[in-house]
């Protein structure tokens, strides 16, 4: 071998070790080339999070994992920035399926993805309709515990109260016309928040330092923050639902009127529009992991996720005279009394 083709061998292995330490490098750190960019970008990747296990998983329509009995997420990190079509799948389940933008160094976080079964039969529980009830204390009981609190005078034609901090608030009878007063506990002055209220107005249940005002004749809901003073919302509202994570400090309701659901943020004051239906809606329920929505209508019970896009959204089972729909704690049956074929009272339904 002749000393110039060995020199061209050497340089030729030199230029091949660098391409390929330097491909392995970009490799390595993330980088791709994108043909269609004709150019390196970094990669992104998506993070899932599901429930049942053993389901197949598919990016853009190719079956990417079959996941396995211990597993209840899946993690790829090797995508080019772009859209991907997400689907996971499983026998006898509803599919789950939703569009993700990955973009560069980013990985997407998909947590609380459920399957719902589908075409499953509800068995009877029992013969009867059973029907939440729930333990009041008597109003007039609770409005004459105010007379013990030293100092405060003046307390007659009230028709409900709450307090709020050092502060309590009326909703009073004054001369025929229905206010909102605000009491000082310090020094016992008052202020009228509101002058024409309905004689139908409630207190509900609401966190400091909000309150929720609900005219129960017409379904108008009134949100107050008592820190500014300002009405918040004003909205038709049925079946008033909280989450229970207050402690954690989300602050959100899911309401219905006739014919659409919404989730409203207290703390952002965004109000979300989650379904609208030519059909009047009777009932909302929370799955207890507060990312769905359970609602009745045209004696149906659906399921919706709870995303800012496209919801994933299915028919869990239709029946007749569908009503008191409740859900288990660990969010796997569901609990309706109804009417199938010739029985009537109590179903339940599984839904994992």
């Amino acid at each position: 071998m002749s000393l110039k083709t060995r020199r061209i061998l050497y340089i030729s292995f030199i230029i091949f070790f660098i391409l390929v330490s330097a491909a392995t490098i970009t490799y390595t750190a993330g980088y791709r080339f994108h043909f269609k960019k004709y150019k390196f970008q970094k990669n992104g990747g998506i993070f899932l999070e599901f429930k049942p296990k053993e389901v197949n998983i598919y990016i853009n329509n190719k079956l990417e994992e079959l996941t396995g009995f211990f597993d209840n997420s899946f993690k790829i990190t090797d995508l080019l920035p772009g859209e991907y079509t997400i689907k996971i799948t499983k026998d006898g389940y509803y599919s789950w399926e939703k569009l993700i933008k990955v973009e560069e160094d980013k990985i997407n976080f998909l947590k609380n993805i459920i399957l719902f079964k589908k075409n499953t039969l509800p068995k009877l529980v029992t013969e009867r309709n059973i029907i939440n009830l729930y333990n009041a204390t008597s109003t007039n009981n609770q409005i004459n515990r105010l007379k013990e609190i030293p100092g405060l005078k003046e307390i007659d034609n009230v028709l409900d109260f709450k307090i709020v901090n050092n502060k309590i608030y009326l909703i009073q009878n004054e001369n025929e016309k229905f206010i909102l007063q605000e009491i000082d506990r310090n020094d016992f002055s008052k202020k009228t928040l509101l002058d024409n209220i309905s004689a139908s107005s409630t207190f509900q249940f609401a966190p400091k330092p909000f309150l929720f005002l609900l005219d129960e004749k017409d379904n108008n809901l009134m949100v107050i923050n008592t820190k500014s003073q300002e009405i918040i919302l004003q909205d038709k509202a049925k079946n008033i639902l909280w989450t229970q994570k207050l402690k954690s400090g989300s602050y959100k309701i899911a309401y219905n009127n006739d014919f659409e659901i919404y989730v409203y943020d207290l703390l952002s004051n965004e109000k979300n529009l989650i379904a609208r239906y030519s059909e009047k809606i009777n009932e909302i329920l929370w799955h207890p992991e507060y990312n769905h929505l359970f609602f009745v209508f045209n004696d149906s019970i659906n399921i919706i996720e709870l995303t800012d896009d496209e919801k994933n959204l299915h028919t869990l089972f239709t029946g007749e005279d569908i009503k008191n729909i409740t859900v288990s704690d660990k969010g796997d049956k569901i609990f309706f009394n109804g009417k199938i074929g010739n029985q009537i009272g109590l179903f339940e339904l599984e839904i994992l």
